[in-house]
């Protein structure tokens, strides 16, 4: 089970460095799970559960693949957890910054 969960951890990251939009350290754990409804391209839709991890960013790259379709922002924490549409990812986001203080 170890060997699936970090197999699981390593593909996380991956993809989340396919965007190498900003460099940093993950941390170690979890820090909250969400879920939400994914449309597939053929229409159907895909219950996803997602880990949030935090993520301590020490740059942002000046150019990354992708830029010409993403937009990158900072938020302030209050921002940023009214910013996103799923109320237990905004709630995640409150938590981390409670923790922070």
């Amino acid at each position: 089970m170890q060997a699936a969960r970090l197999a699981d951890v390593g593909k996380r990251l991956g993809d989340f460095l396919l965007f190498r939009v900003v460099l940093g350290q993950v941390g170690d754990h979890a820090i909250g799970i969400y879920h939400y409804n994914k449309r597939l391209a053929d229409g159907f839709r895909v219950r996803c559960a997602v880990e949030v991890f935090p993520l301590k960013v020490e740059q942002q790259l000046g150019s990354w693949p992708e830029q010409a379709q993403r937009d990158t922002r900072w938020f302030s924490v209050a921002d940023a957890a009214r910013a996103v549409q799923e109320p237990d990812l905004s709630a995640i986001i409150r938590s981390l910054a409670m923790s922070l203080v």
